[in-house]
């Protein structure tokens, strides 16, 4: 019966006595609320809490929740391509009017069900009923005991999901303390951040967080955790993750530089200090294991006239070096911004001199990816040849090979989309003389997704470009 609309499915459920179960189990097993630009004032996740109040046997149905939005539109004409800020804030949606739920099943689900602490119940009850979305999914999630999958979204002002966060807490504490398994079949969660907010949006008790660790059957986890001056688990034992298909901790590190027209200076500056990057990495108590190392930077990819105005006004600066990278004593792969080593231009702008590369890898160094991460910076002056030259510089002025014993791959960045400006011969035949010169393998790195959005127009150095 999945291929029946929802409506159909409640008509078959009410008129058909043999058709009854099988509807009720298609119509919630799978649930998705998707927000509206323009959100009714009843919004279905109001409709569904007060149902399983109502009827809580209908919860053991749910499988799987998930929260999404119409996140983008495209507006305007030429080079115009835009979020829609119109889109509804999640955390606030609409008052319950005290008559659409039964205070009495509310408070009486928000203790056994949610394990909210007597002195919390008002704050709790509070919330809802101001149709706090969090708060919400919060208990309609603690009323799911079958739940397997749980994917929330992003959203302009809900960074937080701290009500999700404290129910997951209390209700694993509390399982732990009597050692009863609450969730046993939730194995998926993805809950993305917020990148499209203020520094406000973001919660501050990563502990609460934490605690979705400590989910019996967990394989898959997304979240984000946020900073804090120590690390703590929630409870008083740290959690046995044992199903957990793939976990990196302290091998795998990714940082990622991103430039923001909308955030505030404070928070997110167009000035790239690597010295400040590099010195946090080498004294994280990372250092010694970490194996896998990428830096990435980019700025907001929204490509309308405003953000590309932006690049003029704000240009990038780079500072410092990354030298103390080569103090990581047991990295293998390595991923970095063309950028970072070489600078935003070529010529009289470059940072780039024979030696510039090797005397930031460390010895033991495997796989090299220089990435073309500001193709379409109006600052960003590399070309495909300057890129090759200035790395066949690095193998005749330097005894790169011989320092690099390990090193199996190096990939530099292929910056020249390829409808704009066609690779010449020349670049070709440097390629290939880079190649007979070294014992690893050498290639190029084409990033398709900063180049080719279908029929979207925009400027890439100076040439305004469709495809």
């Amino acid at each position: 019966m999945a291929w029946l609309s929802p409506l159909d499915l409640v008509s078959s459920a009410r008129t058909n006595s043999s058709l009854h179960l099988p509807a009720i189990d298609a119509l919630y097993t799978d649930t998705e609320f998707v927000w509206l630009p323009k959100s009714p004032k009843s919004p279905k996740i109001l409709h569904m809490l007060r149902t399983l109040l109502d009827r809580p046997e209908l919860a053991k149905y749910i499988q799987t929740i998930k929260i999404t939005h119409e996140e983008c539109k495209r507006k305007g004409r030429g080079t115009s391509w835009a979020f829609d800020h119109s889109r509804p804030k999640l955390v606030h949606t609409c008052p319950v009017q005290s008559a659409e739920l039964d205070s009495i099943k509310l408070r009486n689900a928000l203790i056994t069900s949610a394990r909210v602490p007597t002195e919390n119940i008002n704050n709790w009850m509070t919330s809802i009923l101001k149709g706090n979305a969090d708060s919400i999914m919060a208990l309609i999630v603690a009323l799911s005991p079958n739940i397997k999958e749980i994917v929330f979204a992003s959203f302009e002002a809900s960074g937080k999901w701290q009500f999700l966060a404290k129910m997951f807490q209390q209700t694993l504490s509390a399982s732990l303390q009597n050692n009863a398994q609450r969730f046993e079949r939730l194995r998926h969660v993805l809950i993305e951040p917020n990148l499209h907010g203020n520094k406000e949006n973001f919660t501050r008790d990563g502990n609460s967080v934490l605690s979705l660790f400590y989910l019996p059957n967990l394989q898959t986890l997304s979240i984000s955790v946020p900073n804090s001056d120590g690390f703590s688990w929630p409870m008083s034992t740290a959690p046995s993750s044992l199903k957990l298909t793939s976990l990196k901790l302290h091998r795998s590190f990714r940082y990622k530089w991103l430039y923001h027209p909308v955030f505030d200076i404070p928070l997110n500056f167009y000035e790239v200090d690597l010295d400040e990057i590099v010195a946090a990495i080498v004294a994280a108590p990372c250092r010694k294991t970490l194996v896998d190392l990428r830096i990435d930077a980019t700025r907001e990819k929204r490509r309308d006239w405003a953000t590309w105005m932006d690049t003029r006004q704000f240009p990038i600066i780079i500072k410092g070096s990354l030298s103390a990278l080569k103090l990581l004593p047991n990295i293998k792969s390595l991923w970095l911004p063309f950028a970072f080593v070489a600078g935003m231009g070529f010529g009289a702008f470059t940072q780039l001199t024979p030696g510039s590369i090797s005397t930031i890898l460390p010895r033991q160094i495997e796989n090299l990816v220089l990435a073309d991460d500001f193709p379409i910076s109006v600052d960003y002056l590399w070309e495909q040849k300057d890129i090759l030259s200035a790395f066949e510089a690095e193998l005749d002025n330097t005894d790169f090979v011989a320092q690099f014993k390990k090193l199996k791959s190096v990939t530099l960045p292929h910056c020249t989309a390829p409808l704009v400006a066609p690779e010449s011969a020349a670049s070709r035949k440097t390629l290939e003389r880079l190649r007979e010169k070294c014992d690893f393998r050498v290639s190029t790195l084409y990033n398709p997704m900063e180049y080719h959005d279908i029929h979207v127009k925009y400027f890439i150095r100076g040439v305004f470009c469709e495809w």
